[in-house]
């Protein structure tokens, strides 16, 4: 029997994948994805030259597509304490590594219209 895999994960991946896209359009090298530690995880680890960047990925389905002020935005679901998680993983990952590069903690919100396929990402730097 074939597990299927639930929706939001399946949208959270995809979202992801934009994201990565993006990255590496703009210079930045992907050094690691999806690393795990038991209060939270880093969507994608990167490097733009000497600078490490930590991003937090959230995505959208967002029906109201066409709508530029939607009621929902994918940025609104990054609480205090995601963002408080976050910089923990952040700095086990640096300890854990012994690096001592600068680092900044990004935001990559996407909102996907299933419909149309398209979809609109907002790139926020230095949210810690």
């Amino acid at each position: 029997m074939k597990a299927t895999i639930p929706f939001h994960l399946k949208v959270g991946r995809v979202g992801e994948l934009l994201a990565q896209k993006h990255l590496l359009k703009e210079g930045y090298q992907i050094i690691q994805t999806n690393y795990k530690e038991k209060w939270g995880e880093i969507d994608i680890i990167a490097s733009l030259k000497k600078l490490l960047v930590f991003v937090e990925v959230k995505t959208i389905i967002n029906y109201n597509f066409h709508l530029k002020n939607a009621f929902l935005k994918p940025e609104d679901q990054m609480t205090f304490k995601k963002l408080n998680n976050l910089n923990k993983t952040v700095l086990h990952y640096l300890n854990k590594n012994h690096l001592e590069n600068d680092y900044r903690l990004d935001l990559i919100a996407i909102e996907i219209n299933p419909e149309t396929k398209k979809y609109r990402l907002r790139h926020f730097k230095g949210i810690n």
